[in-house]
C-alpha cells in the first residue's frame, strides 16, 4: 500500500471570475505641482540586455494640494489614482532611460508607497529591456 493521498475528484472551475478594484480621481493639476516638486533618487545597473532600478519619490506634506495629510484617508486613496501612478511610472522610466547604456524598448515596474509623519514615500522598481547601445556622443 502506498504512503500517497489517495484520488480526489477535482472540482469543475467558474468559467466566470470577478475582481473589484478601487479608483480614485484627483484633480490632475494639483497632482502634477506635488510630482513637479518631490524629491527623486534612483539608481540601477546592467546585466546583460537588461536593466534593473529603483526609483524613489518623496512627496512632502507640507507641499501637498489642501486637502492632502499624513492620516487622512484622502492620502492612502491617492495610491488608486491612476493618474498618480502613470506619473510614478513615467518618472521612473526617464530615470532609467537617463542611466542605462542602451535604448529601452519595454518596461516593467512594480511600484509600492509608504506614509510617514514626513510625506508620502513612492518607491519604483523597474526592469527594462534594452535593445541597443548608444552610439558616442562624440563618434
Amino acid at each position: 500500500m502506498s504512503n500517497r493521498p489517495g484520488l480526489a475528484k477535482a472540482r469543475q472551475r467558474s468559467t466566470l471570475g470577478q475582481k473589484t478594484r478601487q479608483f480614485v480621481r484627483a484633480v490632475e493639476s494639483s497632482l502634477r505641482g506635488w510630482m513637479d516638486g518631490a524629491d527623486v533618487v534612483s539608481e540601477g545597473r546592467m546585466n546583460g540586455d537588461r536593466y534593473f532600478g529603483s526609483t524613489s519619490i518623496f512627496l512632502a506634506w507640507h507641499k501637498a494640494p489642501e486637502g492632502l495629510s499624513y492620516g487622512g484617508d484622502a492620502a492612502r486613496a491617492l495610491l488608486h489614482d491612476p493618474h498618480l501612478r502613470l506619473r510614478a511610472l513615467r518618472l521612473a522610466r526617464r530615470e532609467a532611460e537617463a542611466r542605462a547604456t542602451g535604448n529601452i524598448s519595454s518596461v516593467s515596474a512594480d511600484l509600492r508607497a509608504d506614509f510617514d509623519a514626513r510625506g508620502m514615500f513612492v518607491t519604483v522598481d523597474v526592469e527594462a529591456a534594452l535593445t541597443a547601445r548608444r552610439r558616442a556622443l562624440h563618434s
